[in-house]
């Protein structure tokens, strides 16, 4: 059997690849100002919506394992990723942009970020935020590195030629995705049954008739025992939408992903409105990596270790990106940024680690997948609309100051809500 520890490196590789140029918007977002006649509105399009489309397509990749493996799901979703990103080479507006960028990739992503913390929430129980972490990580390594990188390509090659090169480079994620397979929990006892003498097998002989009769009933039958399963498993899963827990970490993981993908866009161009000097603003990204993964590692440590609860960092982080949210949009100077950002950093790690690890506590291992699929779900339909508009306030205000204030608002009433529950809980455990 395959190390389990090897799966969770092998998640971290696809990580590492897959989100190369997403985890570089911001540089994106400012050339594609720079090269195409459109609105800050429209340029933020063609970046933000790779997350409203990567959690939209969420759903469907957790609903399709019933049918399919996790792992051809995932190789499908880097295959649609890689040439999404080479189409950009053929761009000549920017609504070319926004459908491959914007649109395509974030249907690669989303086939992939939804089904790897399912895989290692097979293998992993007690130390899956770790494993979590490590798989997380991967990204957070790529968002060192590729933000240089691409830089330095678009100012040598250009951003069509650069963005040709990169769909290459996604394809590495492939050898990843060879080794990611979901655990089989009946593994040992169909191994033990291999290994029994053969005559305690036990052994029939049926007779097979093959008239054309039975043909057709046979297929009538699986025809009907597909769609009543087809049903089964539809009516199971939408069940998660009734329930208040869902609809509060869903409602965390919108905020979440908002201010994450808001802070990466806007970052260089807020540094830029302060007087930041581009050549200083490029390292903003990769400080932000530095402190990103090590919030994807620390969460898994702290809780394995019993100092905290993954629930209790997962509220915290979320409250802290709010306040950072705030602190982007009334900061000055370059020292103020490089805190901001390496603050903003080690929660963003945090929350994406632990949001998988609260779905799968609160709802078990075996609903991981389409509880997450679900919250991406959700979470990309209202983003889909809500962050483009959002980050267009420039375009009405001339600046990004009302967004700060309106993120925050919006996480204060989250951790309201999640006082709530916490009280809520605590009064039904005393009652009972």
């Amino acid at each position: 059997m395959i190390n389990r520890w090897l799966i969770a490196f092998a998640c971290g590789w696809v990580n590492l690849f897959i989100f190369s140029v997403f985890r570089s918007s911001g540089l994106v977002y400012v050339k594609i100002l720079e090269l195409f006649d459109c609105s800050y509105q429209q340029a933020a399009y063609s970046v933000s919506l790779v997350g409203s489309v990567a959690s939209t397509t969420g759903i469907a990749s957790g609903f399709l394992t019933h049918y399919f493996t996790p792992r051809s799901l995932i190789m499908i979703g880097i295959l649609i990723c890689s040439a999404s990103i080479s189409l950009t080479y053929w761009a000549n507006s920017i609504h070319f942009v926004i459908i491959s960028v914007g649109i395509l990739q974030g249907i690669g992503i989303g086939f992939v970020t939804c089904l790897l913390p399912a895989v290692l929430n097979s293998h992993f129980n007690r130390q899956k935020s770790i494993a979590l972490g490590i798989s997380y990580a991967g990204a957070t390594l790529g968002a060192f590195i590729f933000p240089l990188v691409i830089q330095w390509m678009f100012s040598t090659y250009g951003f069509h030629v650069t963005m040709l090169i990169l769909g290459g480079v996604i394809l590495n994620a492939i050898i990843g995705a060879i080794w990611l397979k979901i655990k089989d929990n009946n593994f040992e006892y169909e191994q033990e049954e291999h290994q029994s003498p053969v005559h305690q097998i036990p052994m029939e002989i049926t007779r097979i008739t093959s008239t054309e009769g039975s043909i057709d009933c046979n297929n009538e039958e699986k025809s009907v025992e597909f769609w009543q399963q087809f049903k089964h498993n539809l009516i199971k899963d939408y069940r998660l939408l009734s329930n208040f827990r869902f609809f509060l970490c869903s409602f965390t993981y919108i905020n979440f992903i908002i201010d994450f993908i808001a802070f990466i866009i806007i970052l260089p161009d807020v540094a830029k409105d302060r007087q930041i000097l581009p050549a200083d603003a490029k390292w903003l990204l990769s400080i932000f990596a530095i402190t990103d993964f090590a919030g994807r590692l620390i969460p898994g440590w702290l809780s394995f270790w019993k100092l905290t609860s993954d629930k209790c960092t997962y509220i915290m982080s979320i409250l802290i990106l709010g306040l950072c949210m705030l602190l982007l949009v009334n900061i000055e100077s370059w020292t103020n940024f490089v805190l901001v950002t390496l603050l903003c950093g080690f929660v963003t790690g945090c929350q994406m680690v632990l949001s998988p690890v609260v779905l799968a506590d609160y709802f078990g291992t075996e609903n991981t997948a389409i509880a997450f699929g679900m919250e991406n779900f959700i979470c990309g339909l209202l983003s889909m609309f809500l962050r483009p508009m959002i980050i267009g306030i420039k375009d009405i205000h001339g600046t990004y100051y009302y967004l700060g204030y309106i993120l925050f608002i919006s996480t204060i009433i989250n951790i309201a809500l999640w006082i709530f529950e916490i009280v809520f809980r605590q009064k039904t455990l005393i009652a009972q």
